[in-house]
């Protein structure tokens, strides 16, 4: 009995460690600026695709033109609504990009060229006298 206790709970922590690199990408593949910036597209695509099926409804008489009017003008405020979040994501992300390299560039500039170890701008290198 305790034989199949102690193989289920290795099993168990087995499958854990197995998936648990999966979970940690699911996990990032759902949320950030990726995630953000595809959910702006898919709002977007559908806008335009209702604004088309409205558009075909109207040519065949399914729709009436004021109800047109007042859906398509609905449809376009979603998409230009989508267009504005893919622009702030797309600043934020230049701004981080931005960030990064210049954040790069003081590790940088705060570690000996030749051995790379930390030290302060000016300052002679502890590890090897540069």
């Amino acid at each position: 009995m305790i034989e199949t206790i102690v193989v289920a709970l290795l099993a168990a922590s087995a499958l854990a460690l197995v998936l648990a690199p999966l979970n940690r990408q699911l996990r990032r593949e759902s949320t950030g600026p990726d995630a953000a910036a595809d959910a702006a597209v898919a709002k977007k695509d559908a806008a335009l695709t209702a604004i088309i099926d409205l558009e075909n409804e109207r040519e065949v008489g399914k729709l009436s033109q004021p109800d047109f009017e007042a859906l398509r003008i609905q449809y376009e405020q979603e998409a230009l609504e989508a267009l504005r979040e893919l622009e702030t994501i797309e600043l934020a992300t230049a701004e981080d990009a931005e960030l990064e390299a210049e954040i790069a560039e003081l590790r940088r500039a705060m570690s000996c060229q030749v051995c790379g170890a930390p030290r302060g701008p000016g300052e002679t290198c502890p590890r090897c006298g540069e």
